[in-house]
């Protein structure tokens, strides 16, 4: 396939480490989506991150979800194609990106994507203005390879903990160093996530792309006590609570 090139976005196909083909969007450098070109795992899921986030559907009976980013909508995909009984509401700023879904990331092939509402808006002003309340919401937004900062401070912590039903699930993806301890950021967002949030766990999605120093983590925060084996332990008594006015 030729590559397309939208100003700093890169669309082409390689080889993944499973030895399947898959189409890449990347931007600034970073892959930000994918999506395995073979038919029947075309709805399935690469990003180790995603795979991770994913568990919520396994955690309790997820029935409305809203996503804030949507990216080539890999996520949206499977989830409205594995879990027939979900209402998914995406948020997405960048009005091409369901266009680039569509012609390239087979968007156009899901079925019963009735279940399935695109809002071109930013995910904070949406939640902030919005009356709805979701079992989930898990954020995938990113400026290039940068989370969104304004998606991190207390004030829309707050709205997301107003904007989740009871016992509802908020799941983050965000960047840092293999070395937690020096990934500042990330322990600014879990503290500022333990201002509203009764249980915060942390779980490393490193993948063989992430390099030696940087890592994916996703994060999952609740009032109700979840079970994660593998949830890292993290010291946050150095880190900062994230305020509108810092950033």
């Amino acid at each position: 396939m030729k590559q397309n090139i939208y100003n700093d976005i890169s669309i082409y196909e390689t080889t993944y480490a499973d030895g399947n083909q898959i189409r890449i969007y990347e931007i600034d450098g970073g892959w930000h989506s994918a999506t395995y070109i073979k038919k029947e795992l075309r709805n399935e899921l690469i990003f180790e991150y995603m795979k991770i986030a994913s568990r919520v559907f396994s955690i309790q009976n997820i029935q409305s979800m809203c996503m804030i980013g949507g990216g080539t909508y890999s996520f949206a995909k499977y989830a409205i194609s594995h879990y027939p009984n979900l209402l998914l509401d995406v948020c997405e700023i960048d009005e091409m990106s369901i266009q680039v879904a569509k012609d390239y990331f087979y968007l156009d092939e899901l079925q019963d994507d009735n279940r399935l509402t695109v809002f071109i808006e930013d995910g904070r002003d949406y939640l902030e203005n919005c009356h709805t309340t979701y079992d989930c919401i898990f954020n995938d937004a990113f400026v290039g390879i940068d989370p969104v900062l304004k998606l991190l401070t207390k004030e829309f912590v707050e709205v997301i903990h107003l904007r989740l039903n009871k016992n509802g699930i908020y799941v983050a993806n965000l960047p840092g160093l293999v070395d937690i301890k020096k990934s500042k950021l990330l322990l600014n967002a879990i503290k500022t996530l333990q201002t509203a949030f009764q249980y915060v766990y942390l779980i490393s999605a490193r993948s063989e792309y992430s390099g030696n120093r940087n890592s994916n983590y996703v994060v999952f925060a609740s009032d109700m006590a979840l079970s994660f084996p593998d949830a890292l332990s993290f010291d946050i008594q150095k880190a900062n609570i994230l305020l509108d006015s810092s950033i």
